[in-house]
């Protein structure tokens, strides 16, 4: 996705930070593992807290491995591996392979094309595992990019558009947690379109590309208004989230929806004269 939805290091006790690195790493070897070493080019924040959220939730076979990183050789790390990080694996590099088709459509972007083309395969074969899942994602994403296409200043419709993709996403089992699962996918999703928008605002005027947020960044009060609807959104996502019965990371859950969220429109709004 857009990777905003992280983790407020400063506000987070040393073992949960070492603990949600973990989950990072373990997504980074997941997708290397699942779908080749290629794919850990889509390694982000927003399926490691995915894989956090479901790993909370569910009862699954856990295990923590050591390993050297490359990038990192002289410390020893720790990894999670479980059927959640599998699955955040392959939803993060679908998600990726359709934002390659989407940046080449618009903007013929040659990098999109060309890693779009090599990670392919793979993707086929998440679609092969989760065909009514993917079809209905690809369906939400085809509907925003006709708004897109048509540059509707319809700011609401479009995040929904966005907001049922991670809805999808967030409604890993068809059981009595879905509806709150989805709810709160729903709302966080949103809440990362109008974001990435908001914050991309100054950029697309500039060049002249489209945001849904555009029609109405003039007004006086497009600040203000732009922040309680962003608070709006979370605070659905995270009322669906209090309610689910979660036993492990809570505090990391927390601290990423309540704080994490937030470090993007945070350092954007106080960078004056930004918009």
């Amino acid at each position: 996705m857009f990777g905003y939805v992280t983790i407020d290091q400063l506000e987070l006790k040393f073992k949960d930070y070492y603990k949600y690195r973990a989950y990072y790493c373990g997504l980074c070897h997941a997708l290397k593992e699942q779908h080749g070493q290629l794919s850990r080019i889509t390694v982000g924040y927003d399926m490691t807290f995915l894989a956090v959220l479901l790993d909370g939730l569910y009862d699954s076979e856990t295990v923590r491995k050591e390993f050297r990183c490359p990038l990192h050789p002289f410390v020893k790390r720790v990894r999670v591996a479980n059927e959640f990080l599998d699955y955040a694996s392959s939803m993060g590099l679908f998600l990726a392979w359709l934002k390659c088709e989407d940046d080449w459509k618009d903007e013929h972007k040659l990098h999109s094309r060309i890693y779009g083309g090599l990670i392919h395969g793979k993707v086929r074969r998440i679609e092969e595992l989760y065909p009514e899942r993917t079809a209905r994602i690809r369906k939400h994403m085809e509907d925003l990019a006709v708004l897109e296409t048509e540059k509707s200043d319809d700011f609401e419709q479009a995040a929904g558009c966005f907001g049922r993709v991670t809805e999808e996403i967030f409604a890993y089992r068809d059981d009595q947690w879905q509806p709150l699962l989805r709810r709160m996918g729903f709302y966080l999703g949103k809440f990362i379109y109008l974001l990435d928008a908001f914050l991309d605002l100054k950029e697309d005027r500039q060049k002249d590309l489209y945001n849904p947020l555009m029609a109405i960044s003039g007004r006086e009060d497009f600040q203000e208004t732009i922040y309680n609807i962003l608070m709006l959104m979370i605070s659905e996502a995270a009322a669906s989230f209090e309610r689910l019965p979660i036993d492990e990371n809570m505090d990391i859950l927390r601290n990423i929806l309540y704080s994490g969220v937030w470090m993007q429109y945070r350092k954007e709004v106080s960078d004056e004269g930004s918009l």
